[in-house]
């Protein structure tokens, strides 16, 4: 169909976004901006650009709630006596998640060129209610259906669309789309978005394949640099998991790529022009992750915390990335990479029960 060029649109779920944790400016998502000019519409449901907007301002709101937390307990436990309202205030926590969440997808529809769907009315919502009740993709047949209520109004939006524009090629990661795609016949899903993009970039499919074979050879030295200094920033900020009998609090102490290498299997060029070219890889590594933990113990009689010995502690884990690596067409023989972008999401270390270092 891409060869016939039968596909007026292309459209992406919430599923997606997830997957790269609404990270609006990864260069995958990003990529999405090859359609502009093209005669290829990028077109997106309302109710998923709500669902990104209201997945971003969560994550604002559990990130400054922490931040917060974090912050008096640090205060308690080493009475500094901080004016936690001008940390807060210079750190930007008491901002309006919503109208940041807003900003960031203004920002992405400007850079994609992006057409945002409205909710389908009228007769849309009466095959809304004909779905649920004869439970129809992508309502099930059986168990609790009204979370797929907002699935189904997506996808008639794009259905509207596709019957007045042609065909749609949509990604998502949800089963409740692949079973509607299957029995519809303006749109096609696939679930796998560097692969979907890799379909409209065949054409420079062997250049993909060379650079993923001469870094996996070891034959550019100067994108092995790249995706290496790429792989230490990367792995430098991580969350700590840990368990112990006494509170604590933990901060990172740096994180070593031990080894990595790139995974054998499909190579996807996501975006390609006269000039450059984006491909995905993806990378096998494995990480020795190292955190300092300081520890304090209640004091219920006081009622204060007693400082208690600190420790530091390791650990080695094995993680999979996702790396997009743009280069200049004309220097292929030993390319000095334009971008490289760690697309994944974040790193957890688990350092399993910890405790004050008594000797």
């Amino acid at each position: 169909m891409i060869a016939a060029d039968e596909f007026a649109g292309v459209t992406i779920d919430t599923s997606v976004f997830d997957q790269y944790g609404c990270n609006l400016r990864f260069r995958t998502l990003l990529a999405l901006k090859q359609f502009r000019d093209t005669g290829i519409s990028v077109v997106l449901s309302t109710i998923t650009m709500s669902e990104v907007k209201a997945h971003l301002r969560e994550s604002f709101e559990e990130a400054a709630t922490k931040l917060k937390q974090a912050l008096n307990q640090y205060d308690r436990t080493w009475q500094l006596n901080l004016d936690k309202a001008k940390v807060g205030a210079d750190l930007g926590v008491d901002e309006d998640p919503a109208i940041k969440a807003a900003t960031m997808i203004d920002e992405f529809m400007g850079a994609t060129g992006a057409t945002l769907l409205p909710i389908p009315q009228g007769v849309a919502i009466q095959q809304v209610v004909d779905l649920y009740f004869g439970g129809q993709p992508p309502f099930a047949a059986k168990g609790d259906k009204k979370s797929e209520f907002p699935d189904a109004i997506a996808l008639l939006s794009l259905e509207a669309w596709a019957g007045a524009n042609g065909a749609v090629l949509a990604v998502s990661r949800d089963g409740d789309w692949q079973r509607y795609a299957e029995g519809s016949v303006n749109l096609v899903c696939v679930d796998d978005l560097p692969a979907a993009l890799a379909l409209f970039n065949d054409a420079d499919r062997v250049i993909g394949a060379r650079i993923a074979t001469d870094l996996r050879e070891g034959r550019s030295p100067q994108l092995k640099a790249c995706v290496e200094s790429a792989l230490e920033r990367f792995v430098e900020e991580f969350d700590i998991e840990a368990n112990g009998a006494d509170y604590y609090e933990a901060e990172p102490e740096g994180a070593t790529v031990t080894q990595w290498s790139v995974s054998q299997g499909a190579v996807n060029v996501v975006s390609a022009d006269a000039d450059t070219l984006t491909v995905v890889v993806r990378i096998e590594a494995e990480v020795e992750f190292h955190a300092g933990f300081r520890f304090s113990h209640w004091d219920s009689i006081d009622r204060e915390y007693i400082r208690l010995p600190g420790s530091t502690a390791s650990t080695i884990d094995k993680v999979a990335l996702e790396v997009a690596i743009t280069i200049y067409k004309d220097d292929l023989d030993d390319p000095a990479p334009h971008e490289v972008s760690i697309e994944s999401s974040g790193l957890t270390a688990d350092f399993g029960y910890v405790e004050p270092d008594w000797g």
